[in-house]
């Protein structure tokens, strides 16, 4: 039904013209998406913000995070404080080494 509906109207200037401005809309949504996501005004502020109040209760365990983030290579943190960290998801653990998950954690807390 769909493909009839769009078969039947993808000619038509006026929903070009929509199509269009979805297209852009669209991306314009998803850079700001990206620009803003590691920000307190992102999509993901209250997520990071639990990390950030959990981390605050327990000061070896965010000294450790830090050594962790601070670097691009894999480290080697004290085996409690890294398998806490795998646990809340702001680590891999490869061996005896630890990786930060994700970009979006170095972004947030270099700030």
């Amino acid at each position: 039904m769909l493909r009839t509906w769009h078969e039947y109207t993808k000619a038509e200037p006026s929903w070009r013209k929509l199509r269009i401005v979805m297209v852009q809309s669209t991306k314009n949504y998803v850079a700001l998406l990206l620009e803003t996501a590691h920000t307190d005004a992102g999509i993901y502020r209250d997520h990071l913000h639990r990390y950030l109040w959990t981390l605050q209760q327990y000061p070896k365990l965010i000294a450790a995070f830090q050594e962790v983030f601070n670097l691009t290579t894999p480290v080697v943190i004290e085996q409690m404080q890294a398998f806490k960290l795998n646990s809340m998801g702001l680590v891999n653990l490869c061996g005896n080494y630890v990786t930060l998950t994700c970009n979006l954690y170095r972004q947030y807390f270099n700030e």
